[in-house]
């Protein structure tokens, strides 16, 4: 029986992350789809002070829209994740191996 390795890019990996748990640092930004089809967007900007997604209809001036809520799209920097991920696990390897070449 042949044994086949799956290819997972970083963002393959990334679709099995819980949207509701990324630091907010890590969002590009965030669009509700609301009952009547319309699309309410926040930016990075506008999410400053918040720590992750799941905080967003827990804002203030925002309660009444969580009936109304179809779907919420998070949108992340996966780039700046694979940075971050990256320069741990070198920082990581470094601790343990050195820095051998």
């Amino acid at each position: 029986m042949a044994i086949r390795k799956k290819d997972r890019s970083f963002e393959e990996i990334l679709k099995d992350v819980v949207m509701e748990e990324v630091p907010i640092e890590y969002i590009t930004h965030i669009q509700l789809k609301l009952l009547n089809g319309d699309i309410l967007e926040f930016s990075q900007e506008e999410l400053v002070g918040m720590n992750s997604a799941s905080e967003v209809l827990k804002a203030q001036g925002l309660e009444h829209l969580r009936e109304n809520v179809q779907d919420i799209e998070v949108f992340i920097d996966s780039a700046k994740i694979k940075g971050k991920v990256v320069q741990y696990v070198r920082t990581l390897l470094t601790s343990q191996f050195g820095d051998e070449k």
